[in-house]
């Protein structure tokens, strides 16, 4: 049996552009891409119920190496640059991710193609339709665009396209998602999607628009812009009313009021009566429970994206403790750990703590510089320089010590922090790959936020 060692360090950070670092494992060096553009054909066949997903990653890596970037389902067909590849899964630090056979070229930019099929789309028994919705969450692994369709991770920023098609059948679809989308034809649409989009962006739902209540409306910005208000729900039963929309304007003008322009072109309301929500760039899927919640989001978590799972804690407490009216503390007494930060690159879920836990220290955090302003005035400098752009917690790190001319690298150590470790890797008689940590792998988080739907929710008929 042969092992590699390898030691990740508390200066992980410090990687060029957010990218993971390589991994040479079986000889084997790892590299994780740089896409530049993803576009992704969606074809649903009513005739044949089945799915297939065309998609073309054009890419480039810092190093020469085996690329790196996850789909969970199995590909029908892999192809990189003209040649034939498989894309095995194989496990690393703190998740499983996927890597295509066939060593590439630093710099030169690539080409992978990957037939697939989508997990499970509902083709419904008494009408001639589908519903497909990508169920996305923080708190497990491989809840973003990869549980659907190959994508590359939080770090990378990408530009992508949808081409979704319904064929056999004379039912309209609806095609909900927080793009530019444009019907080419009849159940055939065309969305293009922003630049700044990474792997956490995307809201994307299909369903017979016959089953939708749909309601738009505008919203005038404090920059003066009419951003287009869409929100939709299933059933005929009209849940986004006046009085809705007003509430969901009224924090609008709240957070603009607290950190500036919404930075989104346009917002998209999936309206839930159930205790389902999550986040997107410029749209939510919610009830008016958590709205509050995942309109801050807008600002912190979709409109400053975290690079990797050491970084979404911090936009998880600065919700929540909006959510509780920026509560304050009588002290800023440090004594206690949270463990949401500092842990392997790699890392790709939140931990709940970064909920309640992430709030209390924040709070501490607004007791200590009280005199200088508090923390909100730092937010809204940290909205300012990082909008529309993925950040890590020593960006934010970075900035409060400039703001308020201090150090608190080791408070953030101590409260979110973990200690160095060793992951030893190793290969058995079939070269299948395993490792231990002297620290246990990351589980999946629960909190009352980012609650999957459960199928039956999802693919309901009303």
């Amino acid at each position: 049996m042969k092992f590699l060692i390898i030691l990740l360090s508390l200066n992980a950070f410090s990687f060029e552009q957010y990218l993971p670092p390589s991994l040479k494992i079986n000889n084997k060096k790892l590299v994780f891409i740089d896409a530049e553009t993803s576009d992704y054909k969606i074809t649903f066949d009513l005739k044949t119920k089945t799915s297939k997903v065309e998609t073309i990653i054009k890419f480039r890596v810092k190093e020469t190496g085996y690329p790196v970037l996850d789909f969970v389902n199995d590909a029908l067909k892999i192809e990189i640059n003209g040649e034939k590849a498989r894309g095995p899964e194989i496990e690393i630090p703190d998740t499983t991710v996927r890597y295509i056979t066939k060593k590439v070229s630093r710099n030169d930019l690539h080409t992978l193609k990957i037939t697939s099929e989508l997990d499970e789309p509902n083709f419904f028994e008494d009408m001639n339709a589908v519903a497909e919705y990508f169920n996305f969450t923080d708190l497990k692994f491989r809840y973003f665009l990869e549980r659907y369709v190959p994508a590359s991770f939080e770090y990378d920023q990408v530009k992508m396209t949808f081409e979704v098609k319904f064929l056999n059948t004379d039912i309209e679809h609806a095609v909900m998602t927080n793009g530019e989308i444009k019907e080419l034809s009849f159940n055939h649409y065309k969305i293009d999607y922003p630049d700044y989009y990474n792997s956490s962006s995307i809201l994307f739902h299909v369903r017979p628009l016959e089953t939708l209540t749909i309601v738009k409306t505008n919203y005038k910005s404090i920059d003066n812009r009419l951003i287009p208000i869409t929100c939709y729900n299933r059933g005929s039963i009209k849940y986004c009313t006046d009085s809705y929309i007003e509430k969901v304007k009224g924090f609008l003008k709240t957070l603009e009021n607290d950190f500036g322009p919404y930075p989104h072109q346009s917002l998209l309301i999936y309206e839930l009566q159930t205790n389902s929500a999550m986040e997107h760039a410029g749209a939510v899927k919610t009830g008016m429970w958590a709205m509050r919640h995942e309109l801050d989001h807008q600002w912190f978590a979709r409109g400053i994206m975290p690079n990797n799972g050491n970084s979404g804690w911090l936009d998880e407490a600065i919700a929540s403790w909006g959510d509780d009216d920026y509560n304050k503390s009588s002290n800023d007494n440090f004594d206690f750990n949270i463990g949401t930060s500092y842990s392997s690159v790699y890392k790709r879920i939140t931990y709940g703590n970064a909920y309640s836990g992430g709030q209390r220290f924040l709070t501490k955090l607004d007791y200590k510089f009280k005199n200088l302003g508090g923390l909100k005035p730092l937010l809204r400098r940290y909205f300012e320089e990082f909008q529309l752009q993925v950040v890590s917690t020593k960006d934010f790190i970075n900035l409060m010590n400039s703001f308020f001319d201090t150090d608190v690298e080791d408070i953030f150590k101590k409260v979110t922090g973990r200690d160095n470790y060793v992951e030893v890797y190793s290969f058995d008689q079939n070269n299948e790959f395993s490792y231990n940590s002297v620290l246990r792998k990351s589980k999946s988080s629960s909190c009352k936020f980012h609650k999957l739907q459960s199928k039956e929710e999802i693919f309901s008929e009303k």
